[in-house]
Formats: C-alpha cells, structure tokens, sequence
C-alpha cells in the first residue's frame, strides 16, 4: 500500500511540475506574441515615414564626397 501511495505522491508531483512548466511557456509565448505585433507595426509605421520622406526630399546624391560638399 505505501508503495502505491509513492508512486501516487510522485505522479502529483510530475503532474504539477508539468503544469507549472507549460504555463509560464505559454506566458512567454504570448509576450514573444505582443512584442511582435507591436514591433511589425512600427516597422510598418517607419516604412510609411520612410516612403514618404522620400517622395519629397532631394534627389540622393551618389557619392559621399558630393553630399559632404552641397551639405546633406
């Protein structure tokens, strides 16, 4: 009888660690889930401010010494 009711204990045991385990990866999971939806929207947001600021600004110019010397 003690022996069924060790393994009985160690079945609980195994059982919560489990559980306890699966939880706190499912918490991770769904921080790692926000984080990337915030971070795709500001990527989406930087692109838009990119294409943008590129409809209205100045021809690039193609050399560094060139944009050194007009004063980009």
């Amino acid at each position: 009888m003690r022996l069924m009711y060790a393994i009985y204990l160690d079945v609980l045991v195994y059982y919560h660690k489990f559980k306890s385990k699966q939880q706190r990866v499912y918490e991770k999971q769904t921080v790692k889930n926000v984080v990337d939806v915030t971070r795709s929207r500001s990527q989406e947001a930087l692109r838009q401010k990119l294409a943008t600021a590129t409809l209205f600004s100045k021809p690039p110019c193609h050399t560094f010494e060139k944009c050194v010397a007009k004063g980009h």
